[in-house]
């Protein structure tokens, strides 16, 4: 299916103060840093006029620029800090290059830089699907691997920590595992969006949920594309996978 013409770009966010993986983005996995691994897809890809990298981090604008990507500007310090919201950065993308490139982008294509086992053609679905839908929103899902009927908090009282499910209405007489409803997750790999819906969003709010006022459509991915990198351990799992051809 051909793509009709659109301004689209992609925009990946990456901050320099990574917690739990220290400089995580410049990180090498198998020998190459972590984000060239999104920008590559992005532009193999071949659905965008610019992939930018959004990022107050010099040490990571040079390698996203070594690996291909746009870096048009300096990200600003207080939307790149652990509690920075991910809609003023977008908005700060669009509207930089409004008044210094003079370009809109008709959609916004979130990746994020530590999914490196994301596809081109995963991303290009994602673009079609919501060109060629009557969809305002489109992103990734994949299937959770345990059912979330069985998913219980727990709440403290005298005796100690008593469980509670958290979805309290569902009926599970006669069910095992295998009779419950398939559930998926959104993992933000991909999330493409129109950019008027992203410039009017309330920033308060999460992008990857179905809202009754957004027409949202999801695509379906492996798990193994979906793996977001954020713990020592899933770089040890990420190695694993590259040097075993399991992609």
């Amino acid at each position: 299916m051909n793509i009709p013409k659109k301004n689209i770009i992609a925009l990946i966010a990456a901050r320099g103060g990574s917690k739990r993986v220290p400089r995580k983005n410049v990180k090498e996995l198998n020998g190459k840093p972590l984000i060239s691994y999104i920008i590559e897809a992005a532009l193999e890809s071949k659905v965008f006029d610019k992939v930018i990298v959004s990022t107050e981090d010099s040490e990571i604008a040079e390698i996203s620029k070594n690996s291909g990507a746009y870096v048009p500007f300096t990200r600003p310090k207080e939307l790149a800090t652990d509690k920075s919201l991910m809609g003023p950065v977008i908005k700060h993308a669009i509207k930089w290059l409004e008044e210094n490139d003079n370009y809109r982008p008709d959609i916004v294509v979130i990746l994020q830089a530590p999914t490196p086992f994301v596809k081109p053609e995963q991303i290009k679905k994602v673009v079609e699907k919501l060109i060629n839908s009557e969809s305002d929103v489109v992103y990734t899902v994949n299937e959770v691997d345990y059912p979330p009927y069985w998913i219980q908090k727990l709440i403290k009282d005298s005796e100690g920590d008593r469980p509670e499910l958290i979805i309290q209405n569902f009926d599970l007489r006669n069910k095992q595992g295998s009779d419950l409803p398939t559930t998926y997750r959104p993992n933000g790999a991909v999330y493409a969006a129109k950019a008027n819906i992203l410039l009017n969003w309330d920033d308060n709010m999460p992008l990857n949920l179905p809202f009754e006022s957004i027409n949202t459509y999801v695509e379906i991915i492996d798990n193994i594309s979906a793996i977001d990198i954020d713990r020592p351990l899933d770089f040890m799992f990420a190695e694993f996978i590259i040097k075993n051809n399991f992609q």
